[in-house]
C-alpha cells in the first residue's frame, strides 16, 4: 500500500510530541487566538497551550501524542483537561491527539462537564485542518514529510502625513539614512531574525480597510498598484510571532522617520507568507486571519491606532446604552454625575472596498434612472391625468417655473439594489426586475398624448434637479462613523485615520421656564468662562420644551492628542460649563439630559440593554397582535 493511502499513519509517523504542539500553535493563530504560551512537559498538570480567543476568553489546549496512531485515547487521558480547567478557572478548551478518541472517552468528555466549552480534534481531523488551509498545508505538508517549512515574512508599509494627508516614501523623503536604524531596531527586538527593506510596488487590498489620501497622490492613486516600502523577515519559528513583528516594523519606521517628520501614521499591510521549499516555494500567501496594523505618531504621543482613537479608557464617561441597531446614531458617551452626553465621531472617506461597491450600486441606479419616465408641466397640487398613475416624486424647477414629475423604475423605490446574476435560483429582491419595462412604456405613451405635458430625457431630468440644488444620485465619497461605531468597530474603520477627522460634540438638555434667548445667553457665557479655547461653536435649539445645547469641542491645536485624553479634557470642561450655566440661570432651567434623550430618542444613556426595561422580544398574542414578551432585564441568555 502507498504510504499516502493511509493519511493517519503518515501523520503519526511524521509527528513527534514537539511537532504536534507546534502544528496546533499555528492552527490556533489562524483561528484568531493570541497571547499563546506553551507549557508542555512533564508535570504540567495537563496544560499544553494557553491562549486567549478572539473574544478574550482564556483557552486551554492539551496535546496527547501516541506513537501508534491506531491507539485510542482513554477517558482518563481526555479527563485530564477538564480537571486542569477547573483548577485554573478556564471554561474553553481543545483536546488534540494524533491518534483517535474512544467513543466512551468522547461521550464522557463532552457530556460530563456542563457549563464548559469543550472541543476535540483527532488524527484524521488534524490532517484535514492542515489540508484544508492553504497556509498551513504550505508550511507543514509541502515538504517530504510533515515538518516545519521555513518561510519568509513579507510586510508592505505605507506612511501618511496628518497635516496634508500626503503619502511619505521613506527612501525618498528622509534626509538621512533611515533603513539601517530600522533594521537594527528590529534585530534587537527579534535577534533570531534577519531583516531586509526596500522600496516596492504594493497592493492597496493588503491594507483594507484602507483609506486613500484626499486628494489622491502619485504614490497612492487610491487603487492598486501603488508605491510603498517592503520589509522581509527570515527566521520566524511560528505564526504567532507575525503580529508582534508587524507592530515592531511600524515602530521601527516611526523611530527612524521621527527625526525628519512629526505627525504621521504608519500602516503595515496584511502579511504575506512565502514558503522557501516544497511545491509552493516562492508563492506569496496572504491570509485574512492576519489584520493590518496602524501606529499613530504625533508630537504628543505614539500608539496603536485602535488604542489611540479609542474612547473606552475613561473613568467618567460610560458608553453603555440600550440602543437597538436602528437607534445606533443616538449612542453617546454619558457622564452620569454631570447629566451630559458626548458624541465622539469620525468623518472619513470610504474604504477602497466600499468605494468599489458604492460605484457598482450607483452604476445600476443610473441605469434604472435612464429607464424611468420624466415630464415637465405647469405646477399642480392634485394629479389630474386619470390615464396615468400619480408620479412617485415631484419637484418644482424654480428657474423654469414648471413642475417635474417622475415615474421611477421599481428598483429605485427603496430596498436593496438588485444586481444581475447567472444564478436562476437566487430569489427576489436580488433578481433583475426587467419586467417593469411594460409599465413604464405604458406611462410614457399616455404622457405623449396628454396636453400641457412635455416628456424629457432622464439625463436632462437629473441635470435640472442638480441645477435646482439636489443631485438625486450623488457619488458617495465620505461617511460619518457615529459614537457607537467608534466604541465597537474601530478596527473596521478606513485607515489611516486622520486626527483632524474626529468630531466631539457635548450635548446638554434643559427644561426651562424662561425665554430660549436667556438659555442661549447662558450657554454663550459659560463657553467663555469654561476654557474658551476648547469650545469652537455653541448652538441652542428648542425641542418640545427642552433647550438642547450642542457645543463643538477642540480646536486644531488639540488634535495631536489621543481620543481618551481629549475625552477626559472634555469631562473637565463639562463640569465648568454646566456650573457656569446653572450660575447664570439661577434655577430658571433644570438640567434634564437623561430624561430628554430617553423621551426624544428612546435611548437610555448609561444603562446597558441587560439593565433596560425596553422590550427586546415580541410574541404573537393573537393573529396580527404582537406584544412584548421580554425586556433587556429578562432577555434569555445565549445558552437558553
Amino acid at each position: 500500500m502507498d504510504k499516502r493511502e493511509n493519511p493517519t499513519d503518515e501523520l503519526a509517523g511524521a509527528l513527534d510530541p514537539a511537532t504536534l504542539v507546534s502544528v496546533v500553535r499555528d492552527l490556533l493563530v489562524l483561528h484568531g487566538h493570541h497571547d499563546i504560551r506553551i507549557t508542555d512537559g512533564p508535570g504540567d498538570g495537563g496544560r499544553d497551550i494557553h491562549s486567549l480567543t478572539t473574544r478574550g476568553d482564556k483557552h486551554l489546549v492539551q496535546c496527547k501524542y501516541h506513537r501508534d496512531s491506531s491507539a485510542a485515547c482513554s477517558s482518563a487521558e481526555a479527563g485530564e483537561l477538564p480537571k486542569a480547567m477547573i483548577k485554573l478557572g478556564y471554561r474553553h478548551s481543545l483536546f488534540v491527539t494524533n491518534a483517535r478518541m474512544s467513543p466512551q472517552a468522547k461521550r464522557e468528555y463532552l457530556d460530563d462537564y456542563p457549563g464548559f466549552h469543550l472541543d476535540y480534534i483527532e488524527g484524521e481531523g488534524l490532517l484535514r485542518e492542515l489540508l484544508g488551509d492553504t497556509l498551513l498545508s504550505a508550511l507543514w505538508l509541502d515538504g517530504e514529510k510533515i515538518s516545519r517549512n521555513r518561510f519568509t515574512l513579507a510586510l508592505e508599509v505605507i506612511v501618511r502625513r496628518h497635516a496634508d494627508d500626503a503619502s511619505l516614501l521613506p527612501f525618498r523623503v528622509c534626509r538621512e539614512d533611515w533603513a539601517l536604524p530600522s533594521v537594527l531596531f528590529l534585530r534587537e527586538r527579534h535577534p533570531k531574525c534577519v531583516f531586509r527593506v526596500h522600496e516596492a510596488v504594493v497592493a492597496a487590498e493588503a491594507f483594507e480597510p484602507y483609506r486613500a489620501p484626499e486628494p489622491p497622490t502619485a504614490e497612492e492613486p487610491s487603487h492598486s498598484p501603488m508605491w510603498g516600502t517592503a520589509f522581509m523577515c527570515d527566521g520566524l519559528e511560528s505564526l504567532d510571532e507575525v503580529h508582534s513583528v508587524s507592530r515592531d516594523v511600524a515602530l521601527a519606521v516611526i523611530l527612524a522617520m521621527s527625526k525628519s517628520f512629526q505627525g504621521f501614521t504608519v500602516r503595515v499591510g496584511r502579511p504575506e507568507i512565502v514558503p522557501l521549499r516544497g511545491e509552493r516555494k516562492g508563492a506569496r500567501i496572504r491570509t485574512e486571519e492576519f489584520d493590518p496594523v496602524s501606529v499613530v505618531s504625533t508630537e504628543a504621543s505614539c500608539g496603536v491606532e485602535a488604542d489611540w482613537y479609542s474612547a473606552h479608557v475613561s473613568e467618567h464617561w460610560s458608553g453603555d446604552t440600550d440602543a437597538r441597531v436602528t437607534e445606533g446614531p443616538w449612542i453617546r458617551l454619558y457622564a452620569k454625575d454631570q447629566d451630559a452626553c458626548l458624541a465622539a465621531e469620525i468623518h472619513s472617506a470610504l474604504t477602497l472596498r466600499e468605494r468599489t461597491l458604492q460605484a457598482s450600486v450607483r452604476d445600476i441606479q443610473l441605469t434604472k434612472w435612464s429607464q424611468s419616465v420624466f415630464c415637465l408641466s405647469a405646477p399642480w397640487r392634485h394629479w389630474a391625468l386619470s390615464a396615468v398613475p400619480p408620479p412617485n416624486e415631484t419637484a418644482v424647477i424654480t428657474r423654469l417655473g414648471r413642475q417635474m414629475s417622475g415615474w421611477f423604475h421599481k428598483d429605485l423605490l427603496g430596498g436593496p439594489v438588485p444586481m444581475r446574476t447567472a444564478d436562476p435560483e437566487l430569489p427576489h429582491p436580488f433578481a433583475d426586475r426587467s419586467e417593469d419595462a411594460p409599465r413604464l412604456q405604458a406611462i410614457r405613451r399616455a404622457l405623449e398624448n396628454a396636453q400641457g405635458v412635455e416628456l424629457i430625457d432622464p439625463s436632462e431630468a437629473r441635470y435640472l434637479l442638480a441645477a435646482n440644488g439636489h443631485d438625486p444620485l450623488p457619488e458617495i465619497r465620505r461617511k460619518t462613523f457615529h459614537t457607537g461605531e467608534v466604541l465597537s468597530f474601530l478596527d473596521e474603520m478606513p485607515s489611516p485615520i486622520l486626527p483632524q477627522s474626529r468630531r466631539f460634540t457635548l450635548t446638554t438638555a434643559w427644561r426651562y421656564g424662561t425665554e430660549l434667548a436667556t438659555v442661549e445667553e447662558a450657554a454663550a457665557w459659560a463657553c467663555h468662562v469654561a476654557q474658551p479655547e476648547l469650545a469652537t461653536r455653541c448652538e441652542v435649539e428648542d425641542d418640545e420644551g427642552y433647550a438642547v445645547v450642542n457645543v463643538s469641542l477642540f480646536r486644531e491645536e488639540f488634535r495631536n492628542r489621543p481620543t481618551y485624553v481629549l475625552v477626559e479634557e472634555a469631562y473637565s470642561w463639562t463640569r465648568q460649563f454646566i456650573a457656569a450655566v446653572q450660575e447664570y440661570l439661577r434655577g430658571r432651567a433644570q438640567l434634564s439630559t437623561f430624561e430628554y434623550w430617553r423621551k426624544s430618542h428612546n435611548v437610555t444613556l448609561g444603562v446597558p440593554f441587560s439593565g433596560s426595561d425596553k422590550p427586546w422580544m415580541w410574541g404573537e398574542e393573537a393573529p396580527g397582535v404582537w406584544v412584548p414578551i421580554a425586556t433587556g432585564k429578562n432577555l434569555p441568555g445565549p445558552e437558553q
